[in-house]
């Protein structure tokens, strides 16, 4: 089974990058938004979120991982 990774970022730059310096043994998701992301964890159930606290329209409480997702750890900033 590949680790699954998401990684949350507005800059589509960034996006990219990151996907690309992964390992192919990862299964990556990137989204552009935070909201779009939270959506998908319940499903994808990722091993790793990877996110940028500072995004239009999104305060930096609004990034933290919702309390439906007591298994994952946050890392302070």
């Amino acid at each position: 089974m590949k680790p699954i990774v998401i990684y949350v970022d507005d800059e589509p730059h960034n996006l990219t990058v990151f996907e690309a310096a992964m390992p192919e043994e990862w299964e990556m998701h990137v989204f552009d938004s935070p909201l779009k992301a939270l959506d998908a964890m319940t499903k994808l159930q990722p091993w790793v979120v990877v996110s940028d606290q500072r995004m239009p329209g999104i305060d930096r409480k609004s990034t933290r991982l919702n309390s439906s997702h007591t298994d994952i750890s946050r890392m302070p900033s």
